[in-house]
């Protein structure tokens, strides 16, 4: 029901000659555009990450046991940026995502896909981007793109990583962004990436949770 303040504009998102372009709808199809997205997305209801440290070991998989949960999927954020054409981490972007457990963009919080196809999670140089990432680093399927990684020790070290774009998608966040981070260039990474950098390059995890119906969401916060 949050969502309806939107319905006075829909956005269609087209990749049209290599780039990303987003236009707005007229109003007669507001009303279940983006219902409709969000359904064949299988979107989440709520994030759910630990408070002190990582959760990579035992507690995100433990979320989705809890009570209520109907469908989870667990998360890593790595600490690798891309890189602008002069070579500097670009500053409108977060680290890269990784799907923990093989659920992200596959079962939970499916993106749409622009062109392309998502990383395979045993490929450590196989990246999708966002369109505002396609859009901001000038990027379509098969561009190289150049990250580094940077670990969180004392004396951080810096690891330059090539990687190839295999995917260019429109998420919930990009399409109607309603924080500062939906507006941010997103590269979605593997799994395989992570396990070959290590823990020391950890930046975030956490779980996103679809509820059962009924379920109650402090009842969710209590559990974990």
């Amino acid at each position: 029901a949050g969502w309806r303040g939107w319905a006075a504009l829909a956005l269609i998102v087209a990749l049209v000659g290599g780039a990303v372009l987003a236009a707005a709808a007229g109003a007669s199809r507001t009303d279940s555009a983006y219902p409709r997205f969000l359904a064949q997305s299988h979107a989440s209801d709520v994030v759910v990450s630990p408070l002190g440290g990582p959760g990579v070991n035992g507690y995100d998989a433990a979320v989705g046991a809890l009570p209520g949960v109907a469908t989870s999927a667990a998360v890593v954020g790595i600490n690798a940026l891309p890189l602008t054409a002069n070579g500097l981490p670009d500053p409108h972007a977060g680290p890269a995502v990784a799907s923990l457990d093989g659920r992200y963009g596959r079962t939970v919080d499916i993106p749409k896909l622009l062109a392309g196809r998502l990383p395979v999670s045993s490929a450590p140089r196989e990246v999708a981007v966002s369109q505002i990432s396609a859009s901001q680093l000038g990027l379509h399927v098969g561009s190289v793109l150049k990250m580094v990684a940077v670990s969180n020790s004392p004396h951080p070290r810096l690891v330059p990583l090539t990687t190839r774009v295999v995917g260019v998608f429109a998420t919930r966040g990009s399409i109607l962004p309603v924080t500062y981070i939906d507006r941010d260039a997103l590269v979605l990474a593997s799994f395989a990436l992570f396990r070959e950098l290590g823990p020391d390059y950890w930046a975030f995890d956490g779980t996103y949770v679809t509820l059962k119906p009924g379920a109650s969401l402090a009842a969710l916060n209590a559990a974990s």
